[in-house]
């Protein structure tokens, strides 16, 4: 057998479910910031009578990896659990199809309640969301890494199966990683295309196949666990590379190698910290809910809204992007670029936080509400 399958355990391990919500916290961060990226990139200064200086396209260029690390991250995650136990269905002779469905169902109960309140709140408040029944552009594009997850849970148990036959399983993630960060080279240095790009363009596909390999990746981790020191070092060096070659097109004030290197999720340096982090949390010692109840039954409850959050902050994404925009706009151009992060980052906590009380005080009872119902 390829890949040999975990026990299967409900416990869960507190310094992954930690690392979920640093990584989620990373995703709000990036999203506040990430127009301010876009102007520094096409070399626009705003407010027009202020300069970006190298440092702060330094610390932009970095925050931007945020983004894409987050959701290697989560994808990492999926992988490090999931493909342990589609391993174990393909050497039964199982076929996994239940806990799929279970893990599918979950993701429609966020998903339909907010897409349903965003096209009542489009029909009165177009000016914050663009959920609209005329087009589903928001729907599509606005949601796609949640796409992008449901499809590879989808596909576990053909990964399964997969690499239950897999002779060399080391060998060929290795050369597909290869394969995959060359292409994504060549996107982001060579050809990056268009701004916007439509759901099925190769560039766009290749955005999904890159966490595809995450998910495969997660899986390695939890078959082939690294030692503390070695995930350690891999963590520290790439998140100093992810710095350094940050600061190094900064200081140059390299605008196009800046956008290079933050390129989405084509991102070498944000796959490489997301690797490191979550080697790291297996590589420690594990803490469990049924060890530390009271922080387990908090960290537990907040990460259960995440995924509420990741949707709404999608949805209503044209309405809180302009809120966010206003006040750093202000706060950059009467108190300075120092000020502008620390605001920019308090709000996004704030942000998270909201949204993510949201999910567990008004949906998750609801949904519960409803199916007790059933």
């Amino acid at each position: 057998m390829a890949f040999d399958g975990q026990k299967r355990t409900k416990t869960r391990i507190l310094s992954i479910e930690v690392l979920r919500i640093v990584a989620m916290l990373g995703i709000a961060v990036f999203h506040t910031f990430q127009p301010w990226f876009e102007f520094a990139c096409t070399g626009l200064a705003i407010p027009e009578s202020l300069l970006w200086r190298p440092s702060m396209l330094g610390i932009l260029g970095t925050i931007d990896q945020l983004g894409a690390w987050g959701n290697h991250f989560f994808i990492m995650i999926s992988g490090c659990f999931l493909l342990p136990s589609a391993v174990r269905n393909a050497t039964a002779g199982k076929s996994g199809a239940r806990g799929v469905a279970h893990r599918v169902g979950r993701a429609f109960l966020v998903i339909v309640p907010y897409v349903a309140i965003a096209l009542a709140v489009g029909a009165m408040a177009p000016d914050i969301t663009s959920a609209s029944m005329y087009s589903f552009g928001w729907l599509t594009q606005g949601l796609q890494f949640i796409w992008v997850y449901l499809i590879l849970v989808a596909l576990t148990p053909c990964l399964g199966k997969a690499l239950v036959r897999m002779k060399h399983p080391d060998s060929a993630l290795a050369v597909a990683t290869v394969a995959v960060y060359a292409v994504n080279y060549y996107i982001a240095f060579v050809s990056p295309g268009d701004t916007w790009r439509s759901l099925f363009e190769w560039r766009k596909l290749m955005s999904g196949i890159t966490y595809g390999l995450s998910f495969v990746i997660g899986g390695w981790l939890a078959h082939r666990r690294l030692s503390r020191v070695h995930a350690s070092s891999l963590l520290c060096v790439s998140i100093a590379a992810t710095i350094l070659v940050e600061t190094y097109a900064a200081r140059r004030v390299d605008l196009t190698l800046l956008n290079a290197l933050s390129y989405k999720s084509t991102s070498i340096f944000s796959c490489a910290m997301a690797v490191g982090c979550l080697a790291l949390a297996l590589a420690l010692p594990t803490g469990t809910n049924e060890q530390n109840p009271r922080l387990s039954r908090v960290i537990t409850s907040i990460t259960s809204g995440m995924l509420g959050f990741y949707v709404l902050q999608a949805l209503f994404s044209k309405g809180w992007h302009q809120v966010s925009y206003d006040l750093l706009y202000v706060v950059l151009k009467q108190h300075g670029q120092l000020a502008f992060i620390t605001a920019g980052v308090l709000f996004s906590l704030l942000f998270f936080v909201t949204l993510d009380m949201v999910d567990i005080f008004v949906r998750q009872p609801l949904v519960r509400r409803w199916l007790h119902d059933q």
